[in-house]
Parts: structure tokens; C-alpha cells; sequence
């Protein structure tokens, strides 16, 4: 096969053998692609060239050996590759096995057998490609032929129905579809005893067991919930199961019927049906000279039989209408003797009423005698059309005049179809639509998808928020819904685009407001908290103030006595201090003052360290640019000021990273996100908590995860149910019974750690169980 220039990759680290593959190779006819040393090397090569073989080498230079590469390349373009190799041990070609290669050739060999074992992996190459554009090929052809096969299928005027050996309806067509009004989903799958027959159990005559029973296929049956008689074939085929099912094939013969019925009556009973039909009826020769017609008929000309027998009823109709009506008759001919049409007709009252006809040729020896004629007053429907048509008008005006930008695009090609009003005066400066919408909006509406197909399988789409610069430059941010349709005949999708720019800015607002209710529950906690240790703080400095008073009337005797009693002894005076000393109990008082102290200052540390707390949360620096942040001290702190919401039903264990490194945040705004977090968790565990009266645990802990600070925030609460845990962080979303949440928490903690900080927040729950809240800030400078 050298004479086809194959060109082969040689991928070998020995520049002799290399170099000796190469000589080889050339002689023989054929192209060395390239020749490299490494799986690296290699990879690189094939990405940007196409060799029809590689002789790859398993032992490389490099971190990729042979077998890796080789994976690696089958993976990408699943060029054949023959290994070439010294090394023939079990465990090495039980890897190589694993790549699905062409060929072996182990060390050394001679340049025939190199040949060979060329020759045989392109041949096999070759084969493949053969076989696998026949496989391809193959499958169009059947999907052609599905697709043929579905559209004669509805095309067919006949009801059918696919039936199970349950007497399942597992498919029908259209025509079945529309003779029922139902939709076509709520057909397949009922069972066609309730549908056709509308009974709870097969009818006595049923064609599925007649058929099995007697062998016939044909019967035929009068069938209300379907208007009329039907000739009913039942044929068994093979069920898509690989079981029996029965094609029931239903042809309305419901005019053949009555025309039987018709012949049989006498002539004066088909006088008086003719006569009591509310449908105008007549008869005419082939120049329009009517033969006969019936009472509805000489209702609505108001005249009598006598006075229309005999007109030419052309001349009822509008000048300009009787030539497009004589060319309808005239393609009444014995092959095709039907022709329907609609005209206008003068009344004698002068309006202009519409009729439709349905005209049918009666033939002797292809000779057209007479037309039977039957016809109706459309008046109403041709008014009620062209409402309609005015209605199509108006709501055309409506999508131009509402403020919602509308686009419809081609899905196969990606075009602009069309657009209204407020979509031009989003998105087009000018008459560079296409441009425009290809540049600023596709890309916005196929993120994450690779191609207007994904795009297409993934509609309808609903409340999805994207972002698009609008023609001032201005980032505006819109609800987009997607859903796909048809228009002017092309697969399309109808894309809607509502500015919620306003509604952004109100949620912002609500933000702000739901801030300051923090703010409000924090001076409420805090005076709480403030209120016990000032209690005994004033408790203590009144029993000083009462101690000291008697203290100084003690001392105030020691002053007398020492001068009395100095001067000269004075007995009673004596006994009276140390009477007061006795009432007054000194030594208790001297023991207890100093602890009373003691207990006021732990007071006052107490209250100092709660006020602390509070500044650091509420005026932790400014707010303009980030900062950089200790998050463990930020975190002690948004505990000490929540403690009122937790106290009561948890216990709060810490675990901080002490090597945490800072992290340049905005601290107002994530002093608010771990405050709300902290408060959720006790809320949880108090709702589970609250009937027992027992504790809960919230766990807080940090660390330095692969470029994150990582701060988890675990409780032992109630848990969150599964199927709220992809809506938890949803703008006004709450587990929460009516009056106890906004909804509004979460969302606000979602986005100041995501949007506002580029960071993650990750939700790990079971109900019951508890709750884990994971954020992750990322160690950027400030």
C-alpha cells in the first residue's frame, strides 16, 4: 500500500531505531509525518495534522508513556497506532490491549515484517471508515423513512388506531385525533373501548376479539361519541413489545349509509328529509337552471318553489363572482364528480349574504345530467374571519405597543425573523440587526449551550435572568422566556425579554431594608443582654453604699474613742462600738465588699465586651473599596451579639483556623451574611427543639482550602427538605410559616458571597438531621 503515500508518525525515543523506521518507511513508500520522542510530542502533532498511522514506542521520555498517549490520541482522533516495544509482559500488554491497537511489533524486527503489519492496520483502517459511513448512511435512511412513514400515517383520511393485547391505544393518527377533539397524549395510553365506545368494558361486538374469534378483519358499527357509521378493519401485526396488537382501521361510511337508506325510502320520504333540512338543497342543470329546491332554500330567497324552479341561479350572484364559480363546475367530470366553493349572494333585501356549496355530478354515459347541490349560510363565519383578521391586527398593535422586546429566531440558522418595536429600540442602533443580535444576544441566550440545537432541545425556557448591553452600552438585566413555534413555514423560536431593571432596584431597596431590621434585632438582643449584668452591677454598688454608710458610723465611734478614751477611759463608750461593730456584722462585710467589687467589674467587662462586639459589626471600617478582614474575630463577634437568638435552645462550639490567612472582603456586607446564617441556624434547631426543650449545637469552624477561606456554619436542626433545597436562595422563597420569614435572608446572604464577593456558598442538608452552610471567599489581595 506504499504506493498511496500513507503518512505515518513515528513516535520513538532511540534516534538509531528511530532513524532506521524512518529509512525504512521512506523506501517503501511512505510519508514520515513526523517523527518525535515523546507522548507529549505527539499529542501536539496529531492536533494540528492527520498521519494515517502511528508507530508508537511504550518506553518514552516524557510523563506520558506509550500506552498513555495512545489512549490519549484513540480519545481524540482514533488514529490507528501498531505499538512497538520491547517489553511483552502480561501486565504491559494487558494495558495496551485496553487502547485497541492495529498491531504489535516487538524488538527487533526486520523491515518485511514492518511492512506487514502496515499493511494489515490501514487495510483495517480503511474497513472501518467503509463501515462506518454505511452506518451512517443506514440511519438516514431509516430516519427518512420513520419520518415518510409518520406523515402517510396522519395523511391518511381514515381513523386509525394501534391497539395493544390490553385494548390500549398506543398510537393514532390524526384524523382519529381530530374526529375525537382530543389531544393525541390523551388518546395513547386510554383504553379504546372508553374512547371510541365511551363504556367502562369492550361492547359485545368488539373488532379486536371478533377478529380472533371468527378470523374476519372487516365489520361495521355505528359509533356516537365519533358522528356515524364506520366500515372497521382490524389486522393483527407485531406490538412494539414484541407482543400481538391490532391495527384498527375506521372508514366513515356514514354517507354511504344514508345514501342506502335513501334508496331504500320511498321518494316521498326523501321529499320530507329534503324539506326539514335546515342546509339549503337543490338540483340544477349544468347551466345553473334549478330542477329543484327545498324549503330552506325558499326561505332564505323568501319566494316560493314555483318562483325558482326554473331560474338560472348564477343570477343570484354578484357580476363579478359568477365566472370563478362556472370554472369550479366545470371540473366536475365523471372520474371526480365533488367540487366545493363559497360565493356571495344578493338577497332580496338587498344584503350580501355567503354560501358554501358542495356539489356532486350525476353522469349517465359520461354525460353530465344534473348536479345535486347542498348548501349553508357562512354569513357568520366569514364575519367572524374577518374579525378575527382584525383581531390579528390588534394584537400585532398590542406586541408593538407593550413593553416587552420580542425577537423570532431561525433555530436552524440562528437568523432574526422578525422583531417588534421595543426589541429595535433595546438592541439595534441602526439597521444592523443581525449583526447586533449575533454579537450581543446569542451569545447571551446559547450560554452553555454548544449549538442552536442543544439550545433547541432545552425550550421551553422560563424566568431565566441574563444580562445584555443595550444600544446606549448600558447593562440591562431581563427575564428572558424562550418556547418554540412556527413562523412563515420555518422551525423557530420566540424569544421574550422583560427589563426588570426596576424590579432589581426594589429588591436592592428591600435588601437595605431588611439590613436595618438586622440592625433593630441586634439593639434588642444587645439591651437584653445589657440588662442582666447591669442588674447586679447596680445591685452590688447599692449594698456598697448601704455598707459604707454603716462603716462610717463605725468609724465615726473609732474617732470618738480614740480621743475619749485617750484622754481617759471611758467604759460605756467602749461597750456601745462594740455593740455597732456586732449589729452591723464587720467581718461579713469586710469578706463580702471586696467580692461585690469583684462582681462589678466582671459586670462592666461584661457589658464593655458586648458593646465592643457591636461596634466592630456595625462600624467595622468603610465600604468602598475591600478591605482585608480577620474572619475568625469577625466571627467571635457576630456570636457574642447574636447570643440572645441562640442562647435559649444551642450551644455554640467554635474551631478556628488560628493560621487563617485575612481576606479582603466588604465587612459590612458579610458581617450581614454570617449574621443571618448564624440566626437561621438557631431558628432550625429551635423549631426542632422547642418540644422537647432540649439543646442543639451549632458548630462554626474555619480553614484555608486550595485558595478559599472556608468558613462552615453547622446546626443539629429540623434540616431542610430535598425538594426546597434547589429554591432556598430564590428571592422571596421561605420554609418559614406566613409572618415568620420574608424570604429574603438567604437570597441577601447569596449574593453578597457570590455576587458581591466572587465566592461560593454551598448547602449540604437532611431533614431531621441539620443543616450545613459551606462559604468560600477567595485569598485575593484587598
Amino acid at each position: 500500500m506504499g504506493y498511496y503515500m500513507q503518512k505515518v508518525l513515528i513516535v520513538e525515543d532511540s534516534e538509531s531505531f528511530a532513524l532506521f523506521l524512518n529509512k525504512a518507511l521512506i523506501k517503501n513508500g511512505y510519508d514520515v509525518s513526523a517523527q518525535v520522542k515523546t507522548g507529549e510530542a505527539a499529542l501536539e502533532h496529531i492536533r494540528e495534522n492527520d498521519p494515517d498511522v502511528i508507530l508508537m514506542d511504550i518506553n518514552l521520555d516524557g510523563e506520558l508513556d506509550g500506552i498513555e498517549a495512545a489512549e490519549l490520541i484513540r480519545r481524540e482522533k482514533n488514529i490507528p497506532v501498531i505499538y512497538v516495544t520491547s517489553q511483552f509482559n502480561e501486565t504491559v500488554m494487558h494495558r495496551a490491549a485496553q487502547t485497541l491497537p492495529y498491531g504489535y511489533l516487538c524488538k527487533p524486527f526486520n523491515v518485511h515484517h514492518l511492512l506487514g503489519v502496515l499493511d494489515i492496520a490501514l487495510r483495517k483502517r480503511q474497513v472501518e471508515i467503509k463501515l462506518e459511513k454505511s452506518r451512517l448512511q443506514a440511519e438516514q435512511e431509516l430516519r427518512l423513512a420513520k419520518e415518510q412513514w409518520e406523515d402517510t400515517f396522519d395523511a391518511v383520511p381514515d381513523l386509525i388506531a394501534v391497539i395493544d393485547q390490553e385494548l390500549k391505544i398506543v398510537r393514532a393518527n390524526k384524523a382519529l385525533s381530530d374526529r375525537l377533539n382530543m389531544d393525541r397524549e390523551e388518546i395513547t395510553g386510554s383504553h379504546c373501548y372508553r374512547v371510541i365506545d365511551g363504556t367502562d368494558s369492550p361492547p359485545e361486538s368488539c373488532p379486536f376479539f371478533d377478529s380472533e374469534k371468527t378470523g374476519r378483519s372487516h365489520g361495521e358499527a355505528y359509533k356516537a361519541s365519533l358522528g356515524g357509521y364506520f366500515d372497521i378493519s382490524c389486522t393483527s401485526v407485531k406490538g412494539l413489545q414484541g407482543g400481538k396488537a391490532r391495527v384498527n382501521v375506521l372508514r366513515d361510511i356514514t354517507r354511504r349509509k344514508e345514501f342506502e337508506e335513501n334508496l331504500r325510502r320511498s321518494e316521498e320520504l326523501y321529499r320530507r328529509l329534503a324539506e326539514d333540512m335546515p342546509n339549503l338543497l337543490c338540483t340544477f342543470l349544468p347551466d345553473s337552471t334549478l330542477t329543484y329546491v327545498n324549503q330552506a332554500y325558499c326561505d332564505f330567497f323568501q319566494k316560493n318553489r314555483h318562483e325558482l324552479v326554473g331560474q338560472k341561479w348564477l343570477d343570484f350572484l354578484p357580476r363579478e363572482q359568477r365566472h370563478a364559480v362556472r370554472e369550479h363546475l366545470a371540473t366536475i367530470k365523471p372520474e371526480n364528480p365533488f367540487v366545493s366553493y363559497e360565493h356571495a349572494v344578493h338577497r332580496p333585501d338587498g344584503s350580501v349574504s355567503w354560501q358554501k356549496w358542495h356539489d356532486r355530478g350525476i353522469f349517465e354515459n359520461q354525460e353530465l345530467l344534473y348536479i345535486q347541490s347542498i348548501g349553508e349560510d357562512i354569513t357568520d363565519r366569514k364575519l367572524a374571519s374577518e374579525r378575527l383578521k382584525e383581531n390579528e391586527k390588534i394584537l400585532k398593535s398590542v406586541l408593538e405597543s407593550i413593553h416587552i422586546a420580542m425577537i423570532i429566531m431561525d433555530l436552524n440558522t440562528g437568523k432574526v425573523l422578525r422583531t417588534n418595536e421595543v426589541a429595535r429600540e433595546y438592541f439595534y442602533a441602526d439597521d444592523s440587526a443581525e449583526a447586533d443580535f449575533e454579537k450581543k444576544i446569542l451569545p447571551v441566550i446559547l450560554k452553555g449551550k454548544n449549538s442552536l440545537s442543544s439550545f433547541a432541545s432545552s425550550l421551553p425556557v422560563f424566568n431565566r435572568e441574563v444580562k445584555i448591553n443595550d444600544v446606549s452600552g448600558r447593562l440591562v438585566p431581563f427575564l428572558f422566556y424562550a418556547f418554540q413555534s412556527e413562523f412563515q413555514g420555518v422551525e423557530s423560536a420566540v424569544l421574550i425579554f422583560y427589563d426588570i431593571s426596576q424590579r432589581k432596584n426594589l429588591e436592592m431597596q428591600l435588601a437595605h431594608s431588611q439590613k436595618l431590621e438586622a440592625v433593630g434585632e441586634l439593639a434588642a438582643g444587645i439591651a437584653h443582654e445589657i440588662n442582666t449584668p447591669s442588674q447586679y452591677v447596680g445591685d452590688n454598688t447599692r449594698f456598697l453604699q448601704e455598707a459604707f454608710t454603716d462603716l462610717q458610723q463605725l468609724l465615726d465611734l473609732y474617732l470618738r474613742l480614740e480621743k475619749e478614751v485617750h484622754a481617759a477611759g471611758n467604759d460605756e463608750l467602749l461597750q456601745k462600738i462594740r455593740q455597732a461593730r456586732d449589729e452591723m456584722d464587720l467581718d461579713f462585710i469586710l469578706s463580702e465588699i471586696p467580692r461585690a467589687i469583684e462582681q462589678s467589674l466582671q459586670g462592666l467587662d461584661r457589658v464593655s465586651t458586648i458593646v465592643q462586639a457591636m461596634k466592630r459589626f456595625s462600624h467595622p471600617g468603610g465600604e468602598e473599596e475591600r478591605v482585608l478582614f480577620d474572619l475568625n474575630e469577625a466571627l467571635t463577634n457576630i456570636i457574642t451579639i447574636s447570643r440572645n437568638e441562640w442562647k435559649y435552645t444551642s450551644e455554640v462550639k467554635t474551631d478556628f483556623a488560628e493560621d487563617l490567612p485575612q481576606v479582603a472582603v466588604y465587612p459590612n456586607d458579610l458581617n450581614q451574611a454570617f449574621l443571618n446564617l448564624i440566626v437561621n441556624a438557631a431558628q432550625a434547631i429551635q423549631e426542632k427543639e422547642q418540644k422537647s426543650g432540649g439543646k442543639g449545637v451549632i458548630f462554626i469552624s474555619t480553614r484555608a482550602v486550595n485558595g478559599y477561606a472556608e468558613v462552615s456554619i453547622q446546626d443539629t436542626g429540623k434540616g431542610i427538605p430535598e425538594y426546597y433545597q434547589d429554591r432556598i436562595f430564590d428571592q422571596f422563597f421561605t420554609t418559614k410559616p406566613v409572618g415568620k420569614g420574608t424570604g429574603q435572608g438567604l437570597a441577601i446572604t447569596y449574593s453578597i458571597i457570590v455576587d458581591r464577593h466572587g465566592g461560593q456558598i454551598n448547602l449540604d442538608s437532611r431533614e431531621g438531621e441539620g443543616t450545613t452552610f459551606t462559604v468560600r471567599l477567595p485569598l485575593t489581595d484587598a
